[in-house]
């Protein structure tokens, strides 16, 4: 487009050009220079009304810009290398807590609490010198005293002399680093209650153990020394019920290690399939008494040279198989072990995963309980306590020991159909044992 004084030159020129040969003009030339000059006139009119109406289109459009830039619910504010405020939003100037125009060159370090100097300092420098965004939190001082939390994010811009500068937004989160900190208490706190109750349960189980140990061996002297029928009985009775107790009391205490994290494996050299047999036998007297069936196998290619906890092993397949024993009362429960193909330990040397099932045709776990099944001193049903008896810790202290040797554990249920549990752990293997 051509601008008004270069169309003002070109028509002088043709106009002097025209008018030093006057004389050799004809009438013809003359109306045609007089036609080229009102075209060109017209041409600088549109010209002029096109340039109006783009200078009043960028008025609007910087308007608008300048209303969205000073009402934008977060603060903006532009600060040079050392830290002069070159421009700021609305926004920003109330968080500060002065007027827009007292804050235009002045020092935003000012509002920097002395702790966070340095930090603004480099945060301002980076965005700079690294040319990518930046972002910090640290905390400002409002004019009348107030200090808050603010996050900062800055980006390399250049102003219409250009020269470098960091374009800053600036948003409270003092709401935010107050429910932080509350949360940050609260878990404190839970952790302290959690503490406690676990030393409280560890102490009362070792204090209560003592005594029940003491009953339980008096009680079988007492069976061996002359007792008449009724009095055997009443015995035998004692005994029972002082090792159920003992039981309960015991889970209770591998709960309280487990959830405090105090429970630490302890790796032995042994036979997988000797051990395997030497658990299955004891429950034989169980079994005979409820009249199922118990069925064990254990797959041909797992190695039988193994290093692991045996203890806790050996703890997980029997909450797992005295479980199914509980919940069953006719058909028979399958046991099954064998080596499990996992690509996050197939990788290493020397280890493998463990799968075992225990699978069960007993009562089943309803569709709505079974989230909930892990639970501590949770059952599939608050009726089965008083039925089955129990604390429901087992399946939670099994999971949380399955976890720690690495495995996890999940089940198939039906109600009335049957239960199978399944778990995976990793386990050594060792030449010899």
């Amino acid at each position: 487009m051509i601008n008004n004084d270069d169309l003002r030159k070109m028509a002088e020129k043709q106009l002097r050009t025209r008018l030093a040969d006057i004389r050799n003009i004809s009438i013809d030339e003359v109306h045609k220079m007089v036609y080229e000059l009102q075209v060109h006139k017209i041409e600088l009119e549109m010209q002029n009304h096109e340039l109006r109406n783009t200078q009043l289109q960028l008025e609007a459009s910087n308007k608008k810009y300048l209303e969205l830039y000073d009402f934008a619910p977060v603060g903006y504010l532009s600060l040079d290398e050392v830290g002069l405020i070159v421009n700021i939003n609305l926004t920003a100037a109330k968080q500060l807590g002065l007027e827009k125009n007292n804050l235009i060159n002045k020092q935003f370090f000012k509002f920097v609490v002395k702790e966070d100097c340095d930090k603004l300092y480099l945060f301002i420098r980076d965005v700079l010198k690294n040319k990518s965004s930046q972002s910090i939190e640290i905390k400002l001082k409002h004019e009348y005293g107030n200090v808050f939390d603010a996050q900062l994010n800055g980006l390399l811009c250049e102003d219409s002399n250009g020269k470098k500068i960091c374009i800053t937004s600036l948003t409270d989160i003092t709401s935010l680093k107050d429910i932080e900190r509350e949360l940050i208490i609260t878990k404190t706190l839970a952790e302290d209650i959690a503490r406690i109750k676990s030393n409280f349960l560890s102490v009362m189980s070792h204090e209560m153990r003592t005594p029940l140990n003491g009953i339980i061996g008096f009680t079988e002297l007492l069976n061996n020394s002359e007792l008449s029928q009724e009095q055997s009985e009443y015995a035998n009775y004692i005994k029972l019920s002082s090792e159920s107790l003992l039981h309960i009391i015991n889970q209770v205490l591998n709960f309280s290690k487990a959830e405090a994290g105090k429970v630490e494996l302890c790796p032995v050299n042994f036979s997988l399939r000797a051990w395997f047999k030497h658990l299955m036998k004891t429950f034989d007297a169980i079994i005979r008494d409820k009249n199922i069936k118990l069925t064990y196998d254990i797959d041909t290619e797992t190695p039988d040279n193994v290093l692991a906890d045996k203890h806790r092993l050996n703890e997980i397949m029997s909450n797992l198989i005295s479980n199914a024993i509980k919940f069953t009362h006719h058909g028979e429960i399958k046991v099954n072990l064998k080596k499990y193909i996992d690509l996050a330990t197939s990788k290493e040397k020397n280890k493998i995963m463990l799968h075992g099932s225990v699978q069960d045709t007993g009562i089943g776990i309803p569709i709505e309980k079974q989230e909930a099944i892990f639970v501590p001193f949770t059952q599939a049903d608050s009726s089965m306590t008083r039925i089955y008896g129990g604390t429901g810790l087992g399946l939670s202290i099994t999971k949380k020991l399955i976890e720690l040797m690495e495995g996890r554990i999940w089940f198939e249920s039906q109600v009335e159909r049957g239960t199978t549990f399944h778990f995976t752990v990793c386990i050594g293997l060792s030449e010899s044992i």
